[in-house]
């Protein structure tokens, strides 16, 4: 994830299933470990927008909506700004998620591409 990619509209499963796909438009196939490493990444922002989006909600809750301003005579009242805070969390959350499944399935093929092509002459020796 350290290097930020055009986001992906669709899966090779969901172009498939659409009847889309254009095999030469399809991710190249990169390491393993480095796919593990952006999965991981991934999982670890994922916490920490989940952890961000509790407290705003806490915040929320303990302040309310709308959050005094001002002194005196002059006292206004303003949205909480928690509010906004809380909905980039879950925007963010769910593009997240969203990569998540894009990775899974590029570590699918990476997989996939590690594998042994035959399988019919192991155990022969």
């Amino acid at each position: 994830m350290k290097i930020l990619k055009r986001m992906r509209k669709l899966t090779i499963a969901e172009k498939e299933s659409r009847g889309t796909r254009q095999k030469a438009y399809d991710p190249r196939v990169r390491g393993l470990a480095d796919i593990q490493a952006d999965i991981e990444e991934a999982h670890d922002t994922l916490e920490s927008l989940q952890f961000t989006s509790k407290e705003a909600g806490k915040a929320i809750r303990e302040l309310g909506v709308v959050i005094p301003t001002g002194r005196g005579a002059t006292s206004t009242r303003k949205p909480n700004p928690c509010i906004r805070i809380q909905a980039w969390a879950m925007t963010a959350m769910r593009g997240v998620r969203r990569e998540l499944v894009f990775l899974r399935e590029e570590e699918q093929l990476a997989l996939a591409a590690q594998k042994p092509v035959d399988d019919g002459f192991e155990g022969l020796d």
